[in-house]
């Protein structure tokens, strides 16, 4: 498992190819905001798609009423939604799914963990190592 804070730390680390290999070969990937990297959050932006959004209109006239019905294409988050994402959001792109706007827990805020019971000291003492059989081979 890798983490970096954006892609920029990647390539300085693997290059630009090997960044593009890693990110291409992530089966879940997860942006928290933060990030004003245009290019990136363009290849981001693409990744998580368009909606075709549908918009209704009616008019009245004397003749009666009319109903029309559009759709549009936009993106669902453009570069702007990206690099103002809010404190405790995330998008998460897994493989075989569309991508998710999340909510995150930060661990300090999740319930306490309860502390495990002492160990007790071994009541029975280990079992002697068994003993090895010679073989002896034959060719």
């Amino acid at each position: 498992m890798t983490i970096l804070q954006w892609w920029s730390q990647g390539v300085e680390v693997w290059g630009r190819e090997g960044m593009r290999k890693l990110w291409s070969a992530a089966t879940v990937k997860v942006y928290g905001g933060g990030v004003s990297e245009v290019g990136s959050l363009t290849e981001l932006s693409a990744l998580i798609g368009r909606r075709e959004p549908t918009a209704t209109s009616t008019s009245t006239s004397r003749r009666g009423r009319s109903t029309s019905r559009s759709t549009t294409r936009e993106k669902v988050l453009d570069l702007a939604d990206l690099a103002a994402l809010s404190r405790g959001r995330a998008v998460v792109l897994a493989s075989g799914s569309r991508p998710t706007l999340v909510q995150t827990l930060p661990w300090m805020a999740g319930p306490t963990p309860t502390p495990s019971p002492p160990q007790s000291p071994r009541t029975t003492p280990p079992r002697p190592p068994l003993p090895l059989k010679r073989r002896t081979a034959s060719f």
